[in-house]
């Protein structure tokens, strides 16, 4: 990228940033419930924006932002499931000056649990889990999922149910 480049790119991000940045935050603290982690989230859309070489080719600069912001919505959610597992420092030091108070059997259960969702989670259709996650951990609506996954809100409800009735059969199985 020329000197040329990089100031266009960057005169082009400072104008979208003008008109959009604040869809763009709404946007992401709507489905990443985190408002640190949108924050970063909305620093990387910026930052994949500065890297593109022709800004002239950004036709709809508000849908090239949304799908920028798509895109590091899933990588986001995909790194958070593969980093299942969360660790507290205040509570592990709290633990390691307070041996007496843990409770090792509360957290083999919490951890039992959660293996168990994701096992069930796993053997759903992805189309069925996309959907259940998206309105259980994101508080997505029906008509906010449809349109994300480019689905009727009719089709979404009925993937979100189907999806409810195959968990609750699938842990009453196991």
């Amino acid at each position: 990228m020329t000197v040329g480049d990089h100031s266009r790119a960057c005169a082009f991000v400072a104008d979208t940033y003008e008109k959009y940045g604040t869809d763009l935050r709404r946007y992401l603290n709507r489905r990443i419930r985190d408002r640190q982690d949108a924050r970063e989230l909305a620093q990387e859309v910026w930052r994949r924006l500065l890297r593109i070489k022709d800004t002239t080719e950004v036709i709809e600069p508000l849908a090239y932002v949304y799908r920028a912001a798509a895109n590091v919505v899933a990588e986001y959610r995909m790194l958070r499931r593969r980093d299942c597992v969360r660790v507290d420092s205040e509570a592990v030091t709290y633990a390691a000056e307070h041996p007496a108070h843990i409770a090792p059997d509360e957290m083999s259960e919490q951890l039992d649990r959660q293996t168990e969702i994701h096992r069930v989670l796993a053997t759903l259709p992805k189309s069925y889990r996309d959907v259940l996650l998206m309105r259980i951990t994101d508080g997505l609506s029906y008509v906010e999922i449809a349109r994300e996954l480019q689905l009727t809100p009719k089709t979404v409800e009925q993937y979100f149910y189907r999806a409810m009735t195959l968990v609750r059969k699938r842990r009453q199985g196991s």
